[in-house]
């Protein structure tokens, strides 16, 4: 099914690339009806005032436009959104420059390892109300970010709003948050943050759509070309326009295109736009490898003489000022572009001896807010080329590939019963495939933080595989409505351990993660992480840890951690709302205001408290009326946690885990808390077996089985204690002495074995020779 958009482009001419405040030389209808969009669309029906009038900036000048309509309207259409995409030509212009001011905005390309000329700008991204739920403003910034790419650039950079959750969808590209660059500003009514996406690190979850469009932008270009070859360079510029109000006489001089998707990736339809014949190229493994490097000289050239912005710098300004202008797109990669790079930016030298290795700082640390895995189906052509893009980026740092194992480990989970020879389980793995290549079987799992590209059975196989030791403990019907199940976990720090053993056990496919704390030294003595990841966000690593587990898995995260105005969103909103919540959070107001919203939506509550293995289970599903924490906290609210004094903060954590009966370990460090002790102590061992506490009960809840409220009390005090050693059992009669008693053994039919005749061969089904061992 045909995309419902088609695009339109072109470059604007630059007036001045040397000065901040070039003006329009030409004062082009384009732009004036660009600039009418964008007001009307920013203006919001009054919601931002300062945008009553035509949005007019300078950054417009030698920028990349692209604007989009319906393909039922044709293109004469009314358009319905607008992006716009600045280069380094014009570098001085730009916004996020303009927001931050020259001083700091060198200051975050220099701790970027960045420069100017391969830094380009994206901005300007608006979409009417009508276009919004069809998809409009995903579509459009993937060309944005796909014509970036294509023209060489190393990162993007720009300014986001906030109220409208603009900052969490370019997340979803790649972009993430500069530190230290958010504030209000009044003249959007909302806070302002830089933005700032790395091309080597593909595009996020869109990493497959934008890798289309890079197909669609080249298709764009060579459609202008020859539609300005057939009708001579030096065509009117009106009589080729076609206007953003369906006026052929004037307008937006960009030609048009519609986006063709191919079945859809688990984020989105890729688009995969009919390549020009030399768009592509076959190498010796039968892959279509887009061209990944970015235009020759001969095809800047072309896009020089035949995009309707270079048609119109021709026109307006001649060969020669031309030519500059298109090389300026992507500097260095033409001759004329180098010299002009190499004049405007003469050597420099490098850093004194006593400053760090340059490329110390140049290399950096992988993006801290990556946290998806991109999937690719080789079996789809659009993903096919996305793959060989990827790989020819240089961003795959290690390729994994045992699908073949797991094929084999799958045909055997089926038949555990059968033996198979070589010969059976080649004919087996043969029919399995059903003529695919191996390589082409299933799904490669690209993990951005990490660098690898790991090859992995489809879904369904692969969770059969993954859970087929579950079996007998958790059946299959059993587990396809676990998987069925989305669980939200507030608090990743020691939730981190119920999050990723509710991932392992399949107690749930579906996550809410949040956390708003990033992980310190002091946390790596009781979470499951290394040195390497330090900083990051506590709801990125656990669903990295999880998605390294299950790539299938649906997951999603609040990094800024639950507050009052992600509450329903966490709750109800995004994939689906939450079947059960895991609590386990410090902040008291978070605590209560949380469990106020689950008993409000009858959602239970798991909580361990990590001393003595205590573990609250509360049933708001069956009990809508039940007090919050049992009632220990009496008729206090979330609204009373408001501005609590640390002194007070402490009293109602007692209050809650009840002072009576924590471990005197405990008891005795409260009152060292900000005096020998910068906090309670923790332990890896406690927070393990509050993961295995809160999975067990999670498990029991979601699959209808007996699990009521209540404190409930799993201490390896008491449990590993003199008092509580079997092996005084051991020796009673009925037993022999492996401690293993034969009524239990004949019970599980499995007997002791006798001595074997000499020369006997192994023993066969039902003749169990031992307890199998665990691989």
């Amino acid at each position: 099914m045909e995309s419902p958009w088609i695009f339109s482009a072109f470059l604007a001419p630059a007036g001045d690339p040397g000065t901040a405040g070039g003006t329009d030389p030409a004062g082009t209808e384009q732009l004036r009806q660009i600039r009418a969009l964008r007001g009307r669309i920013l203006f919001d029906g009054g919601r931002r005032p300062a945008f009553l009038e035509p949005d007019d900036q300078v950054q417009d000048l030698g920028a990349w436009h692209f604007t989009a309509r319906r393909g039922l309207d044709g293109m004469h259409g009314p358009p319905l959104g607008y992006v716009r995409l600045l280069t380094p030509a014009t570098s001085a212009r730009y916004q996020s420059r303009e927001y931050l001011g020259e001083r700091q905005y060198a200051e975050v390309l220099a701790a970027e390892g960045l420069t100017d000329e391969t830094v380009f700008e994206h901005s300007r991204l608006v979409v009417e109300h009508r276009a919004r739920k069809l998809g409009l403003g995903l579509h459009l910034n993937a060309l944005a970010i796909a014509a970036a790419h294509e023209l060489g650039a190393a990162a993007m950079i720009g300014t986001s709003g906030t109220a409208d959750g603009q900052d969490r969808f370019h997340g979803r590209f790649g972009f993430h948050p500069v530190p230290s660059t958010r504030r209000y500003v009044e003249k959007y009514t909302e806070d302002v943050v830089i933005l700032l996406h790395r091309t080597v690190e593909g595009a996020g979850e869109h990493t497959t759509l934008v890798e289309g469009y890079r197909l669609l932008f080249r298709e764009l270009m060579a459609e202008a070309l020859a539609e300005d070859l057939a009708g001579g360079l030096t065509e009117s510029l009106a009589t080729r326009g076609r206007g953003l109000t369906g006026d052929p006489a004037g307008g937006l001089a960009g030609t048009g295109s519609a986006a063709t998707p191919a079945a859809a990736t688990p984020a989105d339809a890729t688009p995969a736009a009919a390549t020009p014949a030399d768009a592509a190229s076959h190498s010796a493994d039968g892959l279509s490898h887009p061209a990944t490097s970015p235009a020759t000289d001969a095809d800047l050239a072309s896009l020089g003489r035949g995009f309707s912005g270079g048609h119109a710098i021709s026109r307006l300004w001649g060969a020669e000022e031309a030519a500059r202008a298109v090389a300026a797109v992507a500097p260095g990669r033409t001759a004329r572009a180098e010299a002009a790079h190499q004049h405007r930016n003469p050597h420099r030298h490098t850093p004194a001896p006593s400053g760090p290795p340059p490329r110390l700082a140049a290399i950096g640390s992988s993006d801290p807010h990556r946290w998806k895995p991109v999937l690719f189906r080789p079996a789809r052509p659009d993903d096919r080329v996305a793959l060989a893009a990827l790989l020819n980026t240089g961003a795959v740092r290690e390729v994994v590939d045992t699908v073949e194992s797991q094929v084999e480990e799958l045909i055997r989970s089926r038949e555990p019963g059968r033996v198979f020879d070589a010969g059976e389980l080649a004919a087996a793995r043969a029919d399995q495939l059903a003529g695919a290549q191996p390589w082409d079987y299933g799904s490669w799992a690209w993990y951005p933080w990490s660098g690898r590209l790991v090859h992995v059975l489809p879904r369904e196989e692969y969770r059969l595989v993954r859970t087929d030791r579950n079996r007998g403990k958790i059946d299959r019907p059993e587990q396809r409505r676990l998987l069925d199940r989305r669980v939200g976990v507030i608090g990743l720090s020691v939730g981190n351990s119920a999050a990723v053993t509710l991932a392992q056990e399949g107690v749930a496919g579906a996550f809410k993660l949040a956390d708003f704390d990033t992980l310190s030294v002091s946390n790596l003595n009781r979470l499951r992480a290394g040195l390497h990841q330090v900083g990051v966000n506590k709801a990125v690593l656990a669903a990295r840890q999880m998605y390294e587990i299950d790539p299938y898995l649906d997951i999603e995260i609040f990094p800024a951690g639950l507050t009052e105005e992600n509450m329903k969103e966490f709750f109800l909103g995004g994939h689906g709302p939450i079947d059960l919540l895991v609590e386990e959070c410090d902040t008291p107001w978070v605590k209560l205001a949380a469990r106020e919203a689950a008993r409000d939506l009858g959602v239970p509550v798991v909580m361990d408290a990590n001393d003595r293995g205590l573990l609250d289970i509360e049933r708001f599903d069956h009990e809508p009326h039940r007090p919050l924490l049992h009632g220990r906290l009496g008729p206090l609210t979330a609204e009373d946690c408001h501005g609590l004094t640390p002194a007070e903060r402490v009293q109602m954590v007692l209050d809650m885990v009840d002072a009576d009966r924590i471990s005197p370990a405990l008891a005795a460090s409260f009152p060292e808390i900000g005096r020998t002790l910068s906090s309670w102590p923790q332990l890896a061992s406690g927070v393990a077996l509050g993961g295995a506490l809160v999975t067990e009960a999670a498990r029991r809840i979601l699959l209808g089985e007996r699990c009521e409220s209540g404190r409930f009390y799993v201490d390896l005090e008491v449990l590993i204690a003199p008092d509580r050693d079997c092996t005084a059992e051991m020796g009673r009669p009925g037993s022999d002495r492996t401690g293993l008693k034969r009524p239990g053994l004949d019970r599980l039919g499995l007997g002791r074995p006798g001595p074997r005749p000499a020369g006997a061969g192994p023993a066969g089904p039902g003749q169990a020779a031992s307890l199998p061992s665990a691989p």
